[in-house]
């Protein structure tokens, strides 16, 4: 972090600077001098002097509470890094979402490590935005996730697309719209419960909305809703509301066994491509054969379309 802001912070939190001096150890004429460029630099007083030494202005005050939420991202930031170091000694790092692992992941890991027992893996699970974001960061080799339409494309990362996912709408059984066929005018007077909801840091890389439907869906209904990125609280949310959760046609079995049942709907449903979004990286050879037994399985539970 800027080393003015650095002094600065000190100053506010010693409340002299004398005491800053001494902690960082930098001659107070320095500081003094630091802390008048910093004035200048942002055309503001930053400092007043009270009897007990000094403390900031209201201008000081909200550069203060800004350097301080910096410094704690500045942390945070080498903290993650250190994590991403740990990580680099895994053999491969997956991204999946819960459908896909139920569809093939699953089973693709289990012939992986019969293959390759001796070798480490990380799992993590997400949403397709959030998987994109922790691909362009390092923290993926590969991700599974239905295709991101008007994605803002960046370098490095491949769509293969595996097979075509049909977007249903499930409920709980006593739902009053269950055991007729509805249409979408219908679907609008309930709310909606969204599992793996966006996050508004990861909605910039859907750079043409008109070319993704599910999102102008998502942005077209306007009944409150429901959200969460748990599907375990998401299921007991279902089952104890007349909520409505927009959801791939293929986990339909897994929701049938909680007593959640899909809405027979008039309209052609949305069809989506799903598939593995494949970063660039050092470990090509140990990702190919993932990406191989990934196949293997995909193409026996569910036939690309």
């Amino acid at each position: 972090m800027d080393r003015q802001l650095v002094q600065f912070k000190s100053i506010v939190e010693i409340g002299s600077l004398n005491g800053a001096s001494e902690a960082l150890y930098v001659s107070q004429p320095t500081l003094t001098q630091n802390m008048k460029k910093l004035e200048e630099r942002f055309g503001i007083k930053l400092f007043e002097r009270t009897a007990k030494g000094i403390k900031p202005t209201p201008y000081g005050q909200v550069l203060y509470d800004h350097v301080r939420a910096m410094d704690k991202t500045y942390k945070q930031a080498i903290q993650q890094i250190e994590v991403l170091k740990h990580k680099k000694a895994f053999a491969l790092q997956v991204g999946t979402g819960d459908v896909s692992w139920e569809l093939c992941v699953k089973g693709a890991l289990e012939e992986f490590q019969r293959a390759y027992p001796n070798a480490s893996i990380h799992i993590e699970f997400g949403n397709n935005l959030y998987l994109y974001d922790r691909a362009l960061a390092g923290h993926l080799d590969l991700f599974f996730g239905h295709e991101i339409l008007g994605l803002d494309k960046k370098p490095g990362i491949e769509f293969i697309p595996m097979w075509n996912s049909g977007h249903g709408y499930f409920v709980r059984k006593n739902h009053p719209l269950v055991g007729r066929e509805v249409d979408y005018e219908e679907l609008d007077r309930y709310p909606w419960l969204e599992v793996s909801h966006h996050d508004s840091r990861y909605i910039e890389y859907i750079k043409s909305i008109e070319k993704n439907p599910l999102e102008q869906e998502r942005r077209r209904h306007d009944v409150a809703r429901v959200s969460t990125n748990s599907m375990a609280a998401g299921v007991t949310f279902l089952k104890q509301q007349d909520l409505i959760l927009p959801f791939p046609e293929e986990y339909a079995s897994i929701f049938a066994e909680q007593d959640i049942v899909a809405l027979d709907v008039i309209q052609e449903p949305i069809i989506e491509r799903v598939g593995l979004y494949v970063a660039d990286s050092e470990k090509q050879q140990i990702v190919d054969e993932f990406i191989r037994f990934a196949q293997a399985c995909c193409s026996l539970g569910k036939p690309p379309g």
